[in-house]
């Protein structure tokens, strides 16, 4: 126990021999008798003392120590790779299950917990604390994940109070989610003993290692397939690959294996006929003596658009702009770039120009110049006017005068075209660094201004449309300027932007020290197009999946948003989404509202294939609108990629810590527990603290301190 004081003790030492000398002070004249002055001096001096001692603010500790029993956290590995299904297992291969091992290491450990306080996890993909002991021949090894390290942190998190004294950790050693659990272990604040389970022996098998596709492909148009072919131990043996779509099959290639082990890469092929999400399946024939079948198969779900963006670019010359434009362009897969570079007036270099109607973007690159022609810029800005969206990127060979005859289709019309340019850096507008068209240009360059090489801006004036945006403005000589650098347009169904500068090229060429800023250019310009091509979504119901594709343990997740007539957002519908199932049932789901017309909710884990739903939403009994999509669930498929033990990763999971290795058949935990002194009890001390000051008792001594000298006081008549 200890006393500390708000005040120094010679301070509170001075104010009670102060207040002792007033006291005396106060009676010494009177007529009482020197009995009485002692008594009535003796309340006023103490009724003062108690005051300034709790003006002092004195604090009471209590330190109390227990010792109690050392905590060992028990975490058991669930997984399937422990215990693979049998009708999934070749009968040839009568695999050695770690299920087998892991009960009786449980049993083998139960007799060392004596004097042990033990809590046992289950974990996978999760971690689960069990109540009470756990029997070994209770578990279920189902768990379609493992992850290891968020195990070890689980345990961390909830034994904060000093009383874990180690871990033991019962696993293949097989994480297939999370982070590397020996980056957890290297700051793990207790020792790791780890007893790897499962085989740990070479196996024969054939599996899918790998798929690589595009996520997004068109319809009509090739979609290729890398697969990765894994064999161990069947080098000679002839397989069969094949791509298919449901019960149709796609693509097949026949193969004999090498005959060293290894990942044999085959290509594949399909061609998508409809849009939407389209799921694809790789497998490969089974063969005797594999260890397990679940890897022979892997699916892959693909989103199907119409077709590539087709983008009509047109140029009033070759310069250094429209390479740096190219670039960007040409190697997005999603674009089908066709220019037309100004040769004379009416013709151009690569042929006819193309009508602009039938594109999905037009974009000027410095576009229209001294020899367009009035016929080709009505088409443009019919084109526009028709709802084609519109980028304009300024350029020195731009006849401005010429660009007057776009009109209403730009957002921005020169108002009077002077000659020359200046060289200025680029400021973005508070409207700017709100806008989603910068979220991405932002994060690559934070200061634009500093960090970027300056564009030449034209001298001349601009008049903004009234519905236009600015969110680029000039900054020349230190000096922000209010013309438009970057403006943009979005009305009635429309999207248009202007690029008011050349010289981009430049962001391109940065030095070596602004390395980080050269993907500023193609940032900024995919980020036009994307919000230039974005389609308008002007539906009052909008559900969708939080993925396009869910593994078979993963709850399908959906979320939503209401709006009315005039656009707001509704935050008290009846949202439901109703799920078509396979056997033709439908399974509905409600989904929570949660503000400003969001909504949110989940269906549960659902067996593998393709789903389609409708999401209706009502209010008051009327219904607000619906909307449709489609999502698929794949096979569990995780924790039969690779089913061998990985006993170095557990090796080092318990070198990093401080732990050390269990041997699986006679596991000796107890000694190394002694050895390195972790089953001496736990001290814990927990500290107190008494605010005196602030006991309410303590008025109650004042007021009869005080009450009785009033009282003595009035029985001599002094008061």
């Amino acid at each position: 126990m200890s006393l500390t004081l708000g005040w120094s003790p010679f301070l509170l030492g001075l104010l009670v021999v102060l207040a002792g000398m007033g006291a005396w002070w106060a009676y010494r004249q009177t007529t009482l008798s020197p009995g009485q002055r002692v008594l009535l001096g003796s309340l006023r001096f103490l009724t003062l003392t108690v005051l300034l001692v709790l003006l002092a603010e004195p604090l009471i500790r209590l330190v109390t120590s227990l010792e109690v029993r050392p905590v060992v956290a028990l975490l058991v590995d669930t997984s399937r790779s422990l215990d693979p299904e049998p009708d999934e297992t070749s009968p040839e291969a009568a695999p050695e299950t770690g299920a087998s091992t892991v009960r009786a290491a449980l049993s083998t450990l139960e007799g060392q917990w004596e004097g042990l306080d033990v809590r046992p996890y289950l974990f996978g993909g999760s971690v689960r604390p069990m109540d009470g002991a756990l029997n070994p021949d209770s578990l279920v090894f189902d768990e379609p994940r493992t992850d290891l390290a968020r195990a070890l942190e689980t345990v961390q998190s909830e034994q904060e109070s000093g009383r874990l004294t180690a871990v033991v950790l019962l696993s293949d050693g097989r994480y297939n989610t999370g982070r590397n659990p020996i980056l957890t272990a290297e700051r793990y604040p207790v020792p790791v003993f780890t007893l790897t389970v499962g085989d740990t022996a070479r196996y024969r098998d054939v599996l899918v290692a790998r798929v690589v596709t595009n996520e997004l492909a068109y319809r009509d148009i090739v979609l290729p397939f890398e697969v990765g072919l894994r064999h161990i131990d069947f080098g000679g043996a002839e397989v069969s690959v094949t791509l298919s779509e449901g019960s149709s099959v796609i693509d097949r290639t026949v193969l004999t294996l090498p005959e060293d082990d290894g990942e044999t890469m085959i290509p594949l092929e399909a061609v998508p006929t409809t849009s939407g999400l389209r799921r694809y399946v790789v497998s490969v024939s089974r063969l005797d003596g594999e260890r397990t079948w679940r890897n022979n198969r892997v699916s892959q779900s693909v989103r199907v658009l119409e077709s590539k963006k087709r983008v009509l670019l047109m140029a009033s010359a070759p310069s250094p702009d429209l390479s740096a434009l190219r670039g960007v362009l040409d190697p997005d897969p999603d674009l089908e770039v066709e220019q037309r570079t100004q040769k004379s007036p009416g013709t151009f270099y690569e042929g006819p120009l193309p009508d602009p109607g039938t594109f999905d973007l037009i974009v000027l690159a410095g576009y229209p110049g001294r020899a367009a022609s009035s016929t080709d810029l009505d088409a443009v800005r019919r084109a526009a006017e028709a709802g084609v969206p519109l980028l304009f990127l300024l350029d020195r060979s731009t006849d401005l005068r010429a660009l007057q005859r776009l009109g209403s289709a730009l957002p921005a019309l020169p108002r009077a075209v002077r000659p020359g340019v200046s060289e200025a850096a680029i400021v973005l507008s508070p409207a700017g660094r709100r806008h989603a068209l910068f979220g991405d240009f932002l994060s690559v360059t934070r200061d634009p201004a500093l960090d970027l090489p300056p564009v030449d801006i034209s001298n001349s004036d601009w008049s903004v449309s009234p519905e236009a945006e600015v969110l680029a403005s000039p900054r020349i000589r230190g000096v922000d300027l209010p013309d438009p650098i970057v403006v943009v347009r979005r009305s009635a169904g429309r999207r248009s932007a202007m690029a008011l500068a050349s010289g981009f090229w430049r962001w391109r060429n940065v030095p070596e020290v602004q390395a980080a800023s050269a993907d500023a250019w193609p940032t900024l310009v995919n980020a036009l197009v994307r919000w230039l091509s974005a389609p308008e979504d002007d539906r009052p119901v909008r559900v969708t999946p939080v993925s396009r594709s869910f593994d078979g343990s993963d709850p399908v997740r959906f979320t939503g948003q209401v709006y009315n007539e005039a656009a707001a957002p509704v935050s008290d519908a009846e949202l439901e989404v109703r799920i078509a199932l396979p056997e033709g049932r439908e399974l509905p789901v409600t989904l929570t509202p949660l503000s400003n017309g969001r909504y949110d909710g989940e269906a549960g884990s659902l067996p593998e294939g393709d789903y389609e739903f409708v999401a209706t939403a009502t209010r008051n009994g009327a219904t607000l609108g619906e909307d449709r999509g489609v999502f698929s669930v794949e096979p569990l498929s995780l924790e039969y990629r690779d089913i061998r033990a990985d006993a170095p990763l557990m090796a080092a999971v318990a070198s990093r810590s401080g732990g050390a290795i269990l041997d699986p058949q006679a596991p000796d935990l107890r000694s190394l527990l002694e050895a390195r002194g972790l089953l001496a009890p736990v001290v814990q001390s927990s500290e107190s603290s008494l605010r005196l000051w602030q006991e309410p008792w303590w008025l109650a001594v004042l007021l009869i301190l005080l009450t009785i000298e009033w009282f003595l006081r009035k029985r001599r008549g002094l008061v």
